[in-house]
C-alpha cells in the first residue's frame, strides 16, 4: 500500500510538470503569435529607414519549434531593390535593380536570453540567396548608396554609458544555395559565384574570438576584356578552416579551378611571431589550358604555336615569421610531366618534364638550403637531354650535376635559312659530369676549377652540313673526353671538307693531352701532349709536344711528319707547279726556351743545337711549267740533323738528265761556323758524290754571252760635298766565307764535251780554305786510261805549293785529236799521227804571289809511245827532196820510251833512241827556262843519203 501511494504521488508530480510545461509553451506560442505582426512590421519598418532602399519580405513565420527550446524566426522570399532615389529618377530596370534576395532565412536565438535583454543567436541558417553587384560604366555600384549619406549633424559622444562587453554565440551559420552575380561595366568583366553550402559558427566572449567555417564556393561566367577569361570552366573552392583565439586550423582548402588545383592543410598559431605549420600544394596545373586564358597574339610574339605540361608543388612550411628576420623552414618536391613546346623556329619538344625537391631550413641562412633534381628531361622527336643536380648552400653553391644529350641534326635543317646551310644532318651525343663548389668570381680565374672537377665526353656521328653545291662538310666523326685532372682526349675525329676547287678529307685526329698547372697564371700553365696525330689520306702529322710557362715558354716536342705530294698536287695553282710526285717523311726532336720578344735570334740557334732532324723523300718528281730547268726525276733522300751535324744518305735522283747520287754524307759546324761565325770552327763536309753521263752540250745555252752587247761606259762619280763634322755611313758587313774543309769522292760515268767522250771518272778530293787536293784522279779516255794526284797548298803565307802526279796508259793520240777536233788547226791533224802514249809525271811548282819559282821546279817523268807512226805530214815529206827518204810519207815506229826531268831551272831530256821505217835517230838535250837550250841528235848518214833498208824494221 504505501508503495503504491508513493508511486502515484510521483506520477501525480510528472503529470502536473508536463501539464505546466505544455501551458507555458502554448502560453508562449500563443503570446509569440499575437504579438507576431506587430513585432514584424517593427522590424521591417526600422530597416526601410535604415537601408533607404525597397525590400520586401513575402512572408515571415514564427517557428518556436523548428529548433525548440530556441525561437526560430523564418523569413521567405526577402529581397532588398535599388535606393527609393533611383528608383524615382525613371532609371530603366535591369536584373541588378534586386541588390540581394534571401529564398529562406531562419535565424535561431535563445529565449531566455531575451528576458534579460541579451540577443544569444543560437543558429543562423539561409536557404537560398542571390547578390547581385553592379558596376555601371562611371564606376559607380549599385550598393554605394548603402556607404554615403547626406546627413552632416554631429551627435556627440554619450561617455555617460559604461562600457558593454559584447557576449555573442553563433553556434551554426548554414548558408547554402547562394549566388553572386557580378559584373563591371567600366571594366567589361563580369562572374558568377555560387554556395552551395557553408557552415559557420563562431563565438565572442569580450577579447576572446573563436570560429570555425566549413563549405563549398564555386566561380563560374568569367568574363574580362582583354582576355580569354571566358573560356575558364567552373573554379570550385573546399574549405574547412577553425580559429580559437590565435590558433588557426586549416583541416581542408581545396581550390580546383579549370587548368590548376591548390591545396592547404595544417595550423598556425598567431602572436607576435607566427608559428606556422603547413602543407601547401599546387596540383594538376595544366599549362595547355592555362595558355587558352592568355591573349592570342602572346604565345606568337615569342615565336610559340602551344605548349603544354602538367606541374604539380607540394611544400610544408614550419617555423617562426616575424617581419623579415625570422622566416619559416620550406620543403617542397616538384614534378613536371606531360610538358610539350611547339615553336616556329626550333623542333617540336615532344616530352618535357622535370622532378625534384627544394629544402630552405633556415630562410635566415642561405648555407642550409638546397635542390635535388632526380630529372629533367626534354625530348623531341629524334633527340632528348637529360639532366639530373644537385647543389647545396646558395650563398656559396656546392654542386654535382649529370646530364647527357643525343641531337639529331636532321630536325634544325628545316629552320636553318637556306642562305646559310641547304642542308644539316648527323648526331651529337654528350654526357657531363660535374661537381664541386662555385668559386668567388667567375672567369678565367676559376676555370682551372672547374676542369679539376668536371667530366665531359662528346661523340659526333656522320655529320653533315652542305652550305652551297660547291662547299660542304660530310662525314663527320669525333670522340672527345674531357677528364677530371685536366686532360683531353680527341679520338677517331674524321671529316671531309669541300670548298670551290678543292677536296680535303680527314681520316683521322688523334689528341690526348693534359692542361697543367693556373690557367689563369700562363706563366705557370702549360699543355703536355702524349699523342696527336693528324691523317689526311697518305699523309699524317703527330707527335708528343710539352710546353710551360706562355709568358716565356720552355717546350720539348717529338714529331713526325708524312707527306704523299701526289695528294698534295691538286691544292697547287698549274701556273706554279707542274708535276709533284713521290713521298716525303720527316721527324723532329727538339727542347728550349723561348723568349717572345726576340724570337726570330732563338730559332736557328735552337734549330742546330737543341734539335734533331731527319728528313726522307722517296720518288720525288718535280717540275715548273715551261722551265725544263727546274726538274727533278726519282729522287730520294735521307738527311739527318743533329748536334751541329748534318747526315745525308741515300740522296739521288735526275735533273737536267744528269742521275746523281750522294751518300755517307757529313757537315759538320754549320750553325757555329758558317753562321755563328766561331772563329775556332770550321765547317767541315765530308762526301761521296756519283754522276752518271754528262753531256756538255746541255750547258752551253747557258755559258753562252752576247758579243753584240755593248758594256756599259762608266760614268764619273759626281763630287760630294762633305757635312762638317759628318762620317759616312757604315756599311752592312758581307757575309765572310768561314774555315772550310770539303773532302770525299766523286765519280761521273762519262763527260762528252763535244766529240771527246771521258767516262769511268773517278777521284778523292779535299778543298779548304788553303788547300786544294785531287788525290787518284781516274778516268778512260781516248782508247786508254789516265790516273792523277794533284795538290794546290796555299797554308805557307809566303809561297804556293802545287804539286801534281799523273799516270798515263795507253792513251791514243790520234783519237785525242779526233775527239778534239785536232784542237781547232790543220797543221797537224789526227790523220797524219798515231800511237799509244804510256807514262808517268811528277811534278812540284812554288809560286811566291803570281810569280813562279823556277829554280823551285821539280819535275821527273817517264813516257812510253807504242805503235806509232806519222803518215802524210807535209813538213816531213818535204825532206824527201833533198834526200833518199822515200818513206817519209807513211813513218812507223817501233815503241819508243824517253824521260824528262828539271833540275836547276832546266829541263834534261836523256838520251831516246828512235827508230822507225823511214831513219833511226837518238836525241838528247836541254832546255832552261831562260834562252839557253842544248839538243844533241844521232842520226845514220846512210840513211839519209840512201835510205834505211826495210831488214831494219
Amino acid at each position: 500500500m504505501k508503495v503504491g501511494h508513493i508511486l502515484w504521488k510521483t506520477a501525480k508530480i510528472i503529470l502536473i510538470t508536463l501539464g505546466s510545461l505544455i501551458l507555458l509553451v502554448v502560453i508562449l506560442l500563443a503570446a509569440a503569435k499575437l504579438s507576431e505582426n506587430k513585432i514584424v512590421g517593427l522590424v521591417l519598418n526600422k530597416v526601410s529607414v535604415e537601408l533607404k532602399a525597397p525590400f520586401s519580405v513575402r512572408e515571415v513565420n514564427l517557428l518556436p519549434l523548428r529548433n525548440f527550446p530556441n525561437l526560430t524566426v523564418e523569413l521567405q522570399d526577402f529581397s532588398v531593390g535599388k535606393s527609393t532615389d533611383s528608383l524615382q529618377s525613371g532609371q530603366s530596370s535591369n536584373p541588378f535593380d534586386t541588390l540581394f534576395s534571401l529564398h529562406k532565412l531562419y535565424v535561431a536565438v535563445k529565449a531566455k536570453p531575451l528576458l534579460s535583454s541579451k540577443v544569444v543567436v543560437d543558429q543562423v541558417e539561409i536557404d537560398g540567396a542571390t547578390l547581385n553587384y553592379h558596376v555601371d560604366s562611371t564606376g559607380a555600384s549599385n550598393f554605394d548608396f548603402l556607404m554615403t549619406t547626406t546627413d552632416t549633424t554631429q551627435v556627440p559622444e554619450d561617455t555617460s554609458q559604461v562600457e558593454t562587453v559584447l557576449n555573442i554565440l553563433l553556434h551554426d551559420l548554414t548558408l547554402s544555395n547562394i549566388v553572386l552575380n557580378y559584373a563591371d561595366d567600366s571594366l567589361r568583366a563580369k562572374a558568377c559565384v555560387a554556395i552551395p553550402e557553408i557552415k559557420l559558427n563562431g563565438k565572442v566572449l569580450g577579447s576572446y574570438y573563436a570560429g570555425a567555417v566549413e563549405g563549398s564556393i564555386s566561380v563560374s561566367d568569367l568574363a574580362l576584356e582583354g582576355t580569354h577569361a571566358d573560356r575558364m570552366g567552373k573554379t570550385s573552392l573546399d574549405f574547412k578552416v577553425g580559429y580559437d583565439n590565435g590558433d588557426i586550423s586549416v583541416d581542408k582548402l581545396n581550390l580546383n579551378a579549370d587548368g590548376f588545383g591548390l591545396s592547404a592543410n595544417g595550423k598556425a598559431k598567431l602572436s607576435d611571431s607566427i608559428f606556422v605549420d603547413m602543407g601547401v600544394g599546387l596540383t594538376n596545373m595544366d599549362f595547355g589550358r592555362l595558355t587558352a586564358y592568355l591573349p592570342d597574339t602572346l604565345l606568337s610574339s615569342y615565336g610559340l604555336t602551344a605548349l603544354g605540361g602538367i606541374f604539380d608543388l607540394k611544400a610544408h612550411i614550419k617555423g617562426f615569421v616575424y617581419d623579415t628576420l625570422l622566416l619559416p623552414s620550406v620543403e617542397a618536391s616538384l614534378d613536371f610531366r606531360n610538358g610539350f613546346i611547339k615553336t616556329t623556329s626550333y623542333p617540336t619538344v615532344e616530352t618535357l618534364a622535370f622532378n625534384g625537391k627544394v629544402k630552405l631550413p633556415d630562410p635566415n641562412n642561405l648555407k642550409t638550403a638546397s635542390a635535388d633534381f632526380s630529372t629533367f628531361r626534354v625530348k623531341t622527336h629524334a633527340s632528348n637531354l637529360n639532366l639530373a643536380f644537385k647543389i647545396l648552400n646558395i650563398e656559396k653553391p656546392i654542386y654535382n650535376v649529370k646530364g647527357d644529350m643525343f641531337i639529331t641534326l636532321d630536325e634544325f635543317g628545316s629552320f636553318i635559312p637556306d642562305s646559310l646551310v641547304k642542308s644539316l644532318s648527323g648526331n651529337i651525343m654528350a654526357r657531363i659530369e660535374t661537381r664541386g663548389q662555385l668559386p668567388d668570381s667567375l672567369g678565367m680565374s676559376s676555370a682551372d676549377y672547374f676542369m679539376q672537377n668536371t667530366t665531359l665526353n662528346v661523340k659526333l656521328r656522320n655529320i653533315t652540313a652542305v652550305l652551297d653545291s660547291s662547299t660542304s662538310v660530310r662525314g663527320v666523326n669525333l670522340n672527345f673526353d674531357f677528364l677530371p685532372g685536366k686532360q683531353v682526349a680527341v679520338e677517331n675525329f674524321t671529316a671531309d671538307l669541300s670548298i670551290p676547287g678543292y677536296h680535303v678529307g680527314l681520316d683521322n685526329f688523334l689528341l690526348r693531352a693534359r692542361l697543367i698547372g693556373d690557367i689563369a697564371n700562363t706563366s705557370k700553365f702549360g699543355v703536355d701532349v702524349d699523342s696527336l696525330l693528324i691523317k689526311v689520306g697518305n699523309s699524317s702529322f703527330g707527335g708528343r709536344f710539352k710546353v710551360m710557362n706562355l709568358d716565356k715558354p720552355t717546350y720539348s716536342a717529338k714529331s713526325f711528319l708524312n707527306v704523299n705530294f701526289n695528294e698534295l698536287r691538286p691544292f697547287i695553282p698549274d701556273t706554279l707547279v707542274e708535276t709533284l710526285t713521290g713521298r716525303m717523311a720527316a721527324t723532329v726532336q727538339s727542347h728550349g726556351t723561348l723568349n717572345l720578344d726576340s724570337l726570330s735570334s732563338q730559332i736557328i740557334p735552337i734549330a742546330f743545337e737543341q734539335s734533331r732532324f731527319t728528313l726522307n723523300l722517296d720518288s720525288l718528281n718535280f717540275a715548273m711549267p715551261n722551265d725544263t730547268l727546274m726538274r727533278v726525276d726519282n729522287l730520294s733522300l735521307k738527311l739527318a740533323m743533329s748536334d751541329d751535324t748534318i747526315r745525308i744518305n741515300g740522296f739521288h735522283g735526275q735533273a737536267m738528265g744528269i742521275e746523281f747520287a750522294i751518300d755517307s754524307t757529313r757537315i759538320w759546324n754549320v750553325y757555329k761556323a758558317m753562321l755563328k761565325g766561331e772563329k775556332d770552327k770550321k765547317l767541315v763536309a765530308d762526301t761521296r758524290i756519283q754522276l752518271s753521263d754528262i753531256d756538255f752540250a746541255m750547258f752551253a745555252p747557258f755559258m753562252a754571252t752576247d758579243s753584240t752587247a755593248a758594256e756599259p761606259t762608266p760614268q764619273p762619280a759626281e763630287p760630294q760635298e762633305k757635312v762638317a763634322g759628318s762620317e759616312a755611313p757604315a756599311t752592312e758587313s758581307s757575309f765572310t766565307i768561314p774555315s772550310y774543309i770539303i773532302r770525299g769522292t766523286v765519280a761521273v760515268n762519262s763527260f762528252k764535251y763535244g766529240n771527246m767522250l771521258i767516262d769511268k771518272i773517278s777521284t778523292k778530293f779535299r778543298v779548304d780554305d788553303s788547300l786544294y787536293v785531287i788525290d787518284d784522279l781516274k778516268l778512260n779516255a781516248f782508247g786508254g786510261d789516265l790516273t792523277l794526284s794533284a795538290l794546290y797548298d796555299t797554308r805557307n803565307d809566303t809561297a804556293t805549293v802545287i804539286e801534281a802526279k799523273c799516270n798515263l796508259n795507253r792513251m791514243n793520240i790520234r783519237q785525242l785529236l779526233a775527239d778534239n777536233n785536232d784542237f781547232d788547226q790543220t797543221f797537224f791533224t789526227h790523220e797524219n799521227i798515231e800511237g799509244l802514249a804510256t807514262g808517268e809525271l811528277f811534278a812540284r811548282v812554288i809560286m811566291r804571289d803570281t810569280n813562279i819559282l823556277y829554280d823551285k821546279i821539280s819535275l821527273l817523268g817517264n813516257f812510253k809511245l807504242e805503235n806509232g807512226g806519222i803518215y802524210n805530214f807535209e813538213p816531213l815529206m818535204q825532206l824527201s827532196k833533198f834526200t833518199n827518204l822515200n818513206e817519209l810519207e807513211r813513218v812507223v815506229f817501233r815503241t819508243l820510251e824517253t824521260s824528262v826531268f828539271v833540275y836547276n831551272n832546266e829541263i834534261y831530256f836523256p838520251k831516246t833512241d828512235i827508230v822507225s821505217s823511214a831513219m833511226d835517230i837518238s836525241v838528247y838535250g836541254m832546255q832552261s827556262f831562260a834562252d839557253d837550250y842544248e839538243y844533241h841528235l844521232i842520226v845514220h848518214l846512210g840513211d839519209v843519203l840512201v835510205g834505211k833498208s826495210n831488214k831494219l824494221l
